[in-house]
């Protein structure tokens, strides 16, 4: 199972360096990433450091585009950053292609089965971070699911068998499900393909009342047609990730990830100051955040409890 959750321990922070020139790289769009980019430069300065005058942020953006990840790091590496950033769906490419700097990431899998760490306390030489993976969020999802759907019946989970951990999320899945006497309907997709089969299924094995996408690479790209297969069939989507709300799903519930990136900015800066990454224990994230759509809900005729919305940390109307 997933190694406990390591909480990093005030430390009294280095010197600023006289400059620095730090890489960014995001799988979203320039639009999507301005919360990223803005935590990160926020915690940057709160750190000491101001952009324009010690501190030099080399942007990039994959706009959802699995093909633009290694070319765009290799193109950072290029540009003499001191350190890259890398975030969610962009980083497992990236730390395949990326030897020459420093990566400090943030991550929805668990980099111990990815292999960039024996445990979250001893990360592999290169690169370290903060992994978005809480196992038990899954089965919180699926809890919030039924408290919004209380005639919730068969649950669909949209899942990639390639995302690190990603057994141990199906496992905490049929845990919650079984106890709440939801049938679940398992759909593997490692491919924009296979999504496609497995969206099909739903409707040849009699479809869904829900269906839930956990969050990754591919299902963030995929979002969207995902999204849309629902609204075609009147089923709610759900996930991990606000981005997911804003694009049209019901409900989220996951990190806050803007304040996850605000949080790694420290890491950003012992590294830059001269910590070796494998000496910075990889961190789990302590603050979630409930994201409910309620134009989605009433587009597809739902009655949100006031008792949920109230609990809701962001409502969309």
């Amino acid at each position: 199972m997933l190694p406990l959750a390591v909480r990093a321990q005030p430390t009294p922070a280095p010197s600023v360096p006289l400059a620095a020139r730090v890489g960014l790289l995001t799988f979203n769009t320039p639009e999507a990433s301005v919360p990223f980019r803005d935590e990160l430069l926020q915690g940057l300065k709160e750190l000491g450091y101001a952009e324009g005058q010690n501190l030099t942020l080399v942007a990039r953006y994959a706009r959802d585009d699995p093909q633009q990840v290694v070319p765009l790091a290799q193109e950072l590496t290029r540009s003499g950053i001191n350190l890259l950033v890398v975030t969610g769906a962009a980083t497992p490419d990236t730390l395949q292609a990326v030897r020459e700097v420093p990566v400090v990431y943030v991550f929805s899998g668990d980099p111990v089965a990815a292999g960039w760490a024996t445990s979250l306390a001893t990360p592999n030489e290169g690169a370290t971070g903060m992994t978005w993976l809480s196992i038990e969020l899954n089965g919180k999802r699926i809890e919030l699911l039924k408290e919004a759907l209380p005639e919730l019946r068969r649950l669909a989970i949209l899942s990639n068998p390639l995302h690190p951990g990603e057994d141990m999320e199906i496992a905490e899945c049929r845990k919650a499900a079984a106890a709440l006497g939801i049938e679940l309907l398992y759909l593997a997709a490692r491919d924009g393909n296979e999504l496609e089969a497995a969206l099909q299924r739903i409707d040849a094995q009699g479809g869904a009342d829900a269906i839930l996408a956990l969050p990754d690479m591919l299902m963030v790209a995929k979002r969207s047609h995902i999204i849309e297969f629902g609204t075609e069939r009147r089923i709610p989507v759900i996930s991990g990730w606000a981005r997911f709300a804003h694009s049209g799903a019901l409900l989220t519930y996951g990190p806050n990830l803007p304040k996850s990136l605000r949080r790694l900015a420290s890491y950003v800066h012992r590294v830059l100051t001269g910590t070796k990454p494998s000496a910075l224990p990889i961190e789990q994230p302590t603050t979630f955040e409930l994201v409910i759509n309620l134009k989605v809900a009433t587009a597809l005729g739902l009655t949100i409890p006031p008792t949920l919305l109230a609990r809701a940390d962001e409502v969309i109307e």
